[in-house]
């Protein structure tokens, strides 16, 4: 499964499907709403008794119903056991998975609903994180580079810190938290850069599992995916910053490269760098 919703009839028949069960459980399990209370006497109610009409008997569900409705709490079940997982494994998580919507669960455990519990554990860990990145990035993070570079007339922020209020007005220790996992890597007037450096300017610093994570680049106004495993956009940065001190060295190579890379290099991608340099 696709870390992000994939636009394909599977995806679009799981969100119907995650509607269906959920408006139909609403109409099934939830309680009519309360009366206003009132006072009562055991004669006023016996008195009652006589004059209410006897109620109809409560019509049987079918097996289809029965069915969706059987569906709709492994589903449920599923969502908690994911939950779980990140509970009992803190490291396997990321702050924006405490802002990611509800529906966003929901599809991933449609989506590995019929799974064996070992790959759902697996896989959709990863998926969720990736649901979560892209969440906060696409719908928060990127308009917020935009907004602050508009405002400051194009000059980049000298910290992340300094696009928390142009974040959502809530939450605001985890929005804080989660602009610490990102790395400015551009400095100065974005007028100064290429339309092509200017989709390069905030880098995700590392994931959880940096080998199956999808990790987040933002740009003026764009948000897209890369892998922890690949190096054009970090070389690319690298690159500029080097001939910029060494400007007569025009031949560098990707691993001289290596050192001038932001965020530094997790021992991984060090290592996944030189095999690339050494094929």
């Amino acid at each position: 499964m696709p870390t992000l919703p994939p636009k394909t009839l599977r995806g679009l028949i799981g969100i119907v499907y995650a509607v269906a069960i959920g408006l139909l459980a609403t109409e099934l399990l939830n309680p009519s709403r309360p009366r206003e209370q009132k006072i009562a006497t055991p004669q006023i109610e016996a008195a009652a008794a006589r004059l209410e009409p006897a109620k109809a008997p409560a019509p049987e569900r079918t097996p289809f119903q029965i069915a969706l409705l059987k569906r709709a709490e492994y589903l449920s079940g599923r969502v908690d056991f994911f939950r779980d997982a990140f509970a009992k494994n803190p490291h396997l998580k990321i702050p924006e998975l405490e802002i990611l919507p509800e529906r966003y669960w929901l599809d991933v455990a449609i989506g590995y609903a019929d799974d064996s519990e070992a790959r759902q554990l697996e896989q959709g860990l990863v998926s969720l994180r990736g649901y979560a990145k892209a969440h906060f990035s696409m719908e928060e993070l990127g308009r917020a580079m935009s907004n602050y570079l508009k405002q400051s007339g194009g000059e980049m922020p000298a910290s992340t810190s300094a696009l928390l209020p142009f974040l959502k007005n809530e939450n605001q220790a985890v929005r804080a938290e989660i602009l610490e996992r990102y790395e400015l890597v551009a400095k100065g007037s974005i007028t100064n850069l290429s339309k092509e450096e200017q989709r390069l300017l905030l880098f995700e610093k590392t994931s959880p599992d940096e080998a199956k994570d999808q990790r987040m680049i933002l740009g003026a106004g764009s948000a897209r995916f890369s892998r922890f495993d690949e190096f054009d956009a970090d070389l690319s940065v690298a690159r500029r910053t080097y001939l910029t001190q060494f400007p007569e060295r025009q031949n560098v190579t990707d691993l001289e490269l290596a050192d001038f890379i932001k965020p530094p290099l997790s021992p991984y991608r060090r290592q996944k760098l030189r095999e690339k340099g050494n094929p």
